[in-house]
């Protein structure tokens, strides 16, 4: 329910129990996305240089936890969208989610706080959904 709703998930549980399997479900689970989502998830794959070949999902990005902030959160010499904005309406999976570092952990709550603020100010939903695991 919390996938469809596009809700934040937080799974735990012992190595083995089905969680990796479940969120890699997400995307199939998740409503289906308009045209105006698919331009702007094609969009931001061809900024990063990347490919996405079948925008009748969301996307599924599963960094690993030894990723660089830049390539998480974007930007570089040339800058290029980072992996919370490559999962942009579709699934952000980030296992093992105590083995990332601090800073950017505390750079996702900012993200999703400011995300909060700004639906709120606004009065209507983002169109950013990242359910976390």
């Amino acid at each position: 329910m919390a996938a469809a709703g596009g809700h934040h998930v937080l799974m735990t549980g012992p190595p083995g129990c089905g969680k990796s399997m479940l969120a890699e479900s997400f995307p199939s689970i998740l409503p289906p996305l308009s045209k105006e989502a698919k331009l702007e998830i094609i969009a931001l794959h061809q900024l990063s240089g990347i490919s996405y070949p079948n925008a009748n999902y969301p996307p599924f990005r599963n960094p690993h936890h030894s990723a660089s902030g830049i390539s998480m959160i974007g930007g570089g010499t040339y800058p290029k969208p980072g992996e919370i904005s490559l999962a942009h309406r579709g699934v952000l999976f980030l296992d093992e989610i105590a083995e990332f570092p601090k800073k950017h952990l505390i750079c996702y709550d900012s993200l999703l706080k400011m995300a909060k603020l700004l639906s709120v100010a606004h009065m209507q939903p983002l169109p950013i959904l990242l359910p976390l695991s």
